[in-house]
């Protein structure tokens, strides 16, 4: 068997650099760690020619990290990234986290990358409402941004040094001002090109962000979620019109009642109780769009998601993951899901045209009380309707351990702002599922169960 140092000769420099960019972007968990990417000091410690490889690719070094604390180590590091890098786009990540304590922040290492402020492709800032003196020290980069194409604020600046900052980047495209949960209410205070953004996430007051998404007319893609509850401003019914909006990412659908999306493709709701399924109906009637794309996470299965989904003829994947039973009402769950698996059932009898007739993949996940003989005889009609082209994907989670007495905390909870915490994915088939799945399988039918890694990883393509 070859050794590791002589395949590596065998491969192109510029196939080992590629595999150097990815080793370094992602994390432990192997997901996209898109925040920071760290500058590759180990790998030139593995043998003389990936060092020579590592040092003559400077998209490697253009990642580079300061903070309030910096030392004279640090600023040669930055200095040598900066030089590695030639003269190519930069990463500029700056994080005020756990820098509270700071009597007197250098911003040497900030100072040395304000030369170079021309050539940031890429800005993420960390700020602390503890950090008294904030981002002060990008003022003089205001009006210089000609290369920024991706913003990151996470946190508030307390001092206002950022307000203007941004008004000209000419660039700019992507917008990042909440973490990937949508949980981080974002900066109030920032002034924004926002004609020109086409990828933003966010976290405000509900007429804020109907202000902001007004100006958006270029946005392509969206997540959002909202800070608190409804604040409209009262006889301010004008909806927020986005032509171009393909995707959207939203916490609370009820935010949904003053957008309008005519080409929307792909809509993943967060939180979906009954009250926000409702704005569904409404929403679709005024945009008009051709849906393709259905997410609906944490979801009440009740008589206006059936309607919903009566209505989306031009559906082609639909997740729908079912609340879990910590409300008491398993009976009505029970009952609104068997209705649901009959409405999507493709009856040879029938007159009418199917429900969803474009549906190729359908993702459930599914509560304790499961009518599973009402989803096998779906199932089944559906791959006679397309066959060789349906898929069915199930998921589950386990709730052995719950405590019924703790009913009442949990629905008051339910009430605020944050969906309920959820209980574990199931790892593998539940024991009566496992044959009747296995049978549908052997007639050569494109249906599993998904462990927990893969919801995550389905999950986690949203944010």
């Amino acid at each position: 068997m070859a050794s590791t140092s002589t395949l590596l000769q065998h491969l192109p420099p510029e196939v080992i650099c590629q595999i150097f960019a990815w080793s370094l972007r992602f994390d432990q968990d192997g997901q996209d760690e898109d925040a920071f990417r760290k500058p590759p000091w180990q790998l030139g410690h593995i043998c003389e020619s990936l060092r020579f490889i590592a040092l003559g690719y400077p998209p490697l070094w253009n990642s580079i990290a300061i903070s309030p604390r910096s030392s004279e180590q640090l600023r040669a590091m930055v200095e040598t990234q900066v030089l590695r890098s030639a003269n190519g786009p930069l990463e500029v990540y700056w994080d005020e986290w756990g820098s509270e304590e700071v009597d007197f922040p250098d911003f040497r290492c900030a100072e040395l990358l304000l030369t170079h402020c021309t050539r940031w492709r890429s800005l993420q800032l960390r700020l602390s409402a503890g950090f008294e003196f904030g981002p002060s020290w990008l003022s003089p980069c205001a009006g210089r941004l000609d290369a920024l194409e991706k913003l990151t604020v996470l946190g508030y600046d307390y001092t206002g040094a950022l307000e203007r900052i941004f008004t000209v980047a000419p660039r700019l495209r992507e917008v990042i001002l909440t973490d990937s949960q949508l949980g981080m209410y974002s900066d109030s205070g920032l002034v924004l090109p926002w004609g020109q953004i086409t990828h933003y996430r966010g976290t405000y007051r509900a007429q804020q962000h109907i202000e902001i998404l007004k100006q958006t007319s270029s946005l392509l893609e969206c997540k959002v979620s909202l800070r608190l509850h409804l604040d409209y401003l009262p006889g301010d019914n004008l909806p927020a019109v986005l032509p171009r909006l393909r995707r959207l990412c939203i916490e609370q659908p009820r935010l949904l009642d003053r957008l309008q999306t005519p080409v929307l493709e792909e809509l993943c709701c967060v939180r979906n109780w009954r009250l926000d399924i409702s704005a569904l109906l409404p929403f679709f009637h005024n945009s008009a769009c051709s849906l393709t794309t259905l997410v609906m996470m944490t979801c009440t299965i009740c008589p206006e998601l059936i309607e919903v989904i009566r209505g989306l003829s031009s559906l082609t994947y639909a997740f729908i993951e079912s609340s879990d039973e910590r409300h008491g009402k398993t009976g009505a769950q029970y009952k609104h899901t068997s209705t649901l698996f009959s409405t999507l059932t493709i009856s040879d009898t029938a007159t009418d045209e199917p429900v969803c007739p474009e549906l190729t993949s359908f993702v459930f996940g599914f509560a304790p009380e499961f009518p599973l003989d009402v989803f096998l005889s779906m199932a089944r009609s559906r791959f006679d309707f397309k066959p060789g082209v349906m898929c069915f994907r199930l998921f589950g989670y386990d709730n052995s351990t719950f405590d019924t007495s703790s009913l009442f905390n949990i629905q008051v909870y339910s009430n605020m702002r944050h969906s309920l915490p959820l209980f574990p994915a199931l790892e593998s088939c539940p024991t009566s599922m496992v044959v009747p799945l296995q049978l549908l399988r052997d007639e050569g039918f494109d249906i599993a169960f998904l462990g927990r890694r893969d919801i995550k990883m389905l999950k986690a393509k949203w944010f």
